[in-house]
């Protein structure tokens, strides 16, 4: 009995660690500045000021997590369509190994579709899509899932074979609605203090790609980032309306 239960954990361990598709954590940090801090150096001024540091910390760290920065993520980096290599046993995402990816014309018009074949001919630069529908790339074309147009993958980094794997790869894609692909990657994220102290913000993103974690955060730092500025531009236009009219 003890040797068939040590040999059927050590086989369902082999098995376990062979198939699990690990999970990687890729990191950022994001300080936040006060700019109203330092205009008094009185007590009470540097305590109120400390509050609203804090304040603005929480108010910036739900800010990263909202959906608004992550939507715009998914839709600038095409995430609502996933691109599957099939295996012997488990499907593996072809983030890197795939040739091609896909955007959609309108992201939040196209139907949602699972498991559809897809594979590549690159003497040609034509997709096979179904098995039976031929697209060239780089051309927005009229699908049963909607508008699609099939694109060299930016994030592709081909082997020493790669002729060779694409040749004998099975690939197949599928298109999830832009709403729930910002709901499961946030699911993902992180986004915590540093410390009780700082004003420096830590995002933490897991994904089975590394890559694909680096891209999302940098993506979601880059939203933030365009969304602050806009938001001082919207702050300093209204208050130069209001001094003109006052003025006027």
């Amino acid at each position: 009995l003890f040797a068939l239960a040590a040999t059927a954990a050590l086989t369902a361990g082999y098995f376990y660690l062979r198939y699990t598709v690990p999970l990687y954590q890729a990191k950022a940090s994001v300080i936040v500045k006060d700019e109203k801090k330092g205009t008094d150096e009185s007590k009470l001024t540097e305590s109120l000021v400390t509050i609203n540091s804090k304040q603005l910390l929480e108010n910036e760290i739900e800010v990263l997590k909202s959906r608004k920065l992550m939507d715009s993520v998914v839709l600038e980096q095409h995430l609502y369509a996933t691109i599957m290599r099939k295996g012997k046993v488990n499907h593996t995402s072809a983030y890197l190994t795939s040739p091609v990816q896909i955007e959609a014309q309108n992201p939040d018009s196209f139907r949602e579709a699972k498991k559809i074949s897809l594979s590549y001919d690159r003497s040609r630069g034509t997709v096979t899509v179904d098995k039976q529908y031929n697209y060239r790339l780089n051309q927005f074309v009229n699908t049963k899932w909607g508008i699609l147009r099939f694109v060299p993958n930016a994030n592709y980094a081909p082997s020493v074979n790669a002729d060779e794997e694409e040749e004998g790869d099975e690939f197949y894609f599928s298109l999830m609605a832009p709403k729930k692909t910002t709901s499961l990657l946030l699911s993902r994220l992180e986004v915590t203090a540093a410390t009780k102290l700082s004003t420096i913000i830590e995002l933490r993103f897991k994904d089975p790609i590394p890559e694909k974690a680096e891209n999302v955060l940098n993506g979601l730092m880059k939203a933030y980032q365009v969304a602050g500025l806009k938001a001082k531009n919207d702050l300093a236009r209204n208050t130069l309306a209001f001094v003109e009219n006052r003025l006027g």
